[in-house]
């Protein structure tokens, strides 16, 4: 009798909560409270899982890219095989470096006209939020899977032999990284990259290199050799007045013989004149290095020095390109001297100039207000007088936004670059490299 009298008065409980106002309107959230908690882990785990696809796109993209750099050949022997293997496992850790992968799976297609390039990986982690104490009570893992492609043109050497010249920039800028997670500078970077191309596509028999044109705040120029070798700094521009070395150097005993010297270079140019020396024989600006004090001018601080069509090799440029980096940054100084040497030793009708930078003009002037050389001599129309001479410029900026000069306006949209790290470098050398008119190379293209 008192268990009935129990389950009735429940029962009476029960009828009661409901039919009051408080209990009809919780009675529904109580019932529906889980639902709402699943649907809330649920969104955040998609969300998670959103995010490790999206990075593990963007890792197997770039990790295609990089393929297409370090293989030139769509069959690998064992050794680059690892190689490859280890280059897609380090991308995808780069981006997810918590989790696990499996093996990559690579393909490299040889076509007609271009090498294909296919990677996929897998991911496999726990879920962060639907654990299985929560909700499902089972111990699962989410897989994540993903495939990159990308292509590279073959390499098609000009029909006509293709007179070239580098100019590099040797600032003390170029000992810095690119900004990314590799710790190697961008001039090491620059020396690798030089090494590779000198292996393969500067022994091609229509690229003939016939200088080398290292520069930072004007470049070192040496003639003779033995006893009679003597070293200027050298800045290509014609003079306003012949002057003595002297008038360059201003008070020896100076606190500041940088902010002299570049002050008597800006007041005494003619930048008239200096566009018309582009097509015509003039005399230039040359200063016995030993009297230079500043280091930071004509690589002083360095061993680096133009390389001409008379003394120049694929070693030499090796070796010249190992030499330290030092000084600021004048990139006029070293289009000039370029152009200087397609005029007097190029013998071939097509001519291509690379020019290679990571930064704007520096100065240590008294006079900041006034424009630098190399805005001026642009907006005076250097560029156009050296297209004159049928050369082909091409610009590549390394990690930096150009915001001073528009170089893209002066090679053409076509001949400009950006690299941001050291994969984009060596395509865009490569691309300018492997044809006299711009190709494509290392491109990612829809995956399946």
């Amino acid at each position: 009798m008192f268990k009935n009298k129990a389950v009735r008065f429940k029962q009476y409980s029960v009828g009661i909560f409901i039919k009051d106002e408080i209990g009809a309107i919780l009675w529904p959230f109580i019932i529906f409270l889980p639902l709402f908690i699943g649907l809330l882990y649920l969104s955040f785990e998609i969300s998670h899982y959103l995010q490790k696809a999206a990075k593990l796109s963007d890792a197997i993209e770039q990790a295609t890219l990089a393929l297409t750099i370090e293989n030139n050949t769509n069959n690998p022997d064992e050794t680059q095989t690892e190689k490859n293997i280890s280059l897609v496992n380090a991308y995808a850790r780069a981006y997810l470096p918590s989790e696990s992968f499996s093996a990559p799976v690579i393909d490299i297609i040889s076509h007609p006209n271009y090498i294909e390039y296919r990677a996929a990986t897998t991911l496999n982690y726990t879920p962060k939020f639907l654990t299985k104490e929560l909700i499902t009570n089972i111990d699962r893992r989410i897989i994540v899977s993903d495939n990159g492609v990308a292509i590279k043109n073959k390499f098609t050497s000009p029909g006509e032999i293709t007179d070239v010249v580098f100019v590099v920039d040797y600032s003390v800028s170029m000992d810095g990284n690119f900004g990314d997670e590799k710790k190697t500078t961008k001039i090491q970077e620059l020396r690798r990259i030089f090494e590779d191309l000198n292996n393969t596509i500067l022994k091609n028999n229509n690229t003939h290199t016939i200088g080398f044109v290292p520069f930072s705040w004007g470049t070192k120029k040496i003639i003779g050799k033995g006893i009679h070798r003597k070293i200027y700094c050298h800045f290509p521009f014609v003079p306003k007045t012949p002057m003595p070395p002297s008038y360059y150097l201003g008070d020896l005993k100076s606190y500041n013989p940088a902010k002299e010297l570049t002050d008597a270079v800006k007041n005494n140019i003619d930048y008239d004149e200096t566009i018309k020396s582009i097509t015509a024989n003039y005399n230039f600006i040359n200063i016995p290095i030993d009297d230079i004090k500043p280091s930071s001018f004509c690589l002083k601080g360095s061993d680096a020095y133009t390389l001409r069509s008379d003394d120049i090799t694929n070693d030499n440029i090796q070796e010249n390109i190992e030499h330290e980096v030092n000084g600021l940054t004048l990139i006029s100084s070293g289009i000039l001297v370029a152009n200087d040497i397609f005029r007097k030793d190029s013998k071939n009708k097509d001519k291509l100039m690379i020019i290679i930078s990571d930064g704007n003009d520096q100065e240590i002037s008294s006079d900041l207000t006034q424009e630098k050389i190399t805005k001026t001599l642009i907006e005076k129309g250097m560029c156009e007088r050296i297209k004159e001479n049928n050369i082909r410029m091409v610009f590549i900026g390394i990690a930096y936004t150009v915001k001073e000069i528009k170089w893209e306006d002066c090679v053409g949209k076509r001949n400009y670059y950006e690299a941001q790290n050291a994969h984009e470098l060596e395509a865009d050398l490569r691309q300018a490299l492997g044809t006299i008119e711009a190709s494509e190379v290392g491109r990612n293209i829809p995956k399946n």
